[in-house]
């Protein structure tokens, strides 16, 4: 079965950006500045706990290796 896309319906949906702004403000707004910096912060924590993962290492054995405390 073929899907047929709805193009006028398509344009009225919201971008990202419009939901982003929606929920935190504008991009120069305090409450979007905090909501971009968590989001970074997790994105790059995500990627940390799977490259540990991926050595097969424990959070243990991570912080000691780079003379941290494991919190």
């Amino acid at each position: 079965m073929k899907t047929i896309i709805d193009n006028e319906k398509l344009k009225r949906l919201p971008t990202v950006e419009d939901l982003l702004e929606k929920k935190y403000g504008t991009k120069d707004s305090t409450t979007r500045e905090e909501f971009d910096a968590k989001s970074r912060a997790w994105y790059y924590a995500e990627i940390l706990k799977n490259a540990r993962k991926a050595a097969g290492i424990t959070q243990q054995q991570l912080a000691d290796k780079i003379g941290k405390k494991r919190e």
